[in-house]
């Protein structure tokens, strides 16, 4: 856990006497398989991080809704630049590349 994005960060603020309130998100901030296992993981990403407190908030939360204003969605059309196109189409070659890969790896474990 000691290589997580948020401990890197909070390691240039560690000894600092005035730390900085930071704003994280993250998919799976503390990975694993088990309820137990993940409280266990963010409990510790929180002390290597200087003891930081977690603080969640529902969406539903009416004290939210009065300071928090709906989100307006945009649309933005752009045309497609031909570098766009050649990343888009690396991406494309990797992903295809590793799909043969672990296909290869599936059929090996059934012989």
């Amino acid at each position: 856990a000691n290589e997580h994005p948020y401990s890197s960060i909070m390691g240039c603020y560690f000894e600092s006497p005035k730390r900085p309130q930071v704003l994280g998100f993250s998919a799976s901030p503390a990975n694993a398989r088990t309820l137990a296992n993940f409280d266990l993981n963010l409990q510790s990403l929180c002390k290597q991080m200087g003891n930081a407190a977690l603080h969640v908030i529902r969406e539903d939360d009416p004290d939210v809704k009065k300071v928090a204003p709906t989100p307006k969605d945009h649309t933005i059309f752009c045309t497609v630049r031909p570098l766009d196109t050649s990343i888009v189409n690396l991406i494309r070659l990797q992903m295809y590349r590793l799909a043969l890969e672990l296909g290869k790896g599936k059929e090996r474990k059934k012989l």
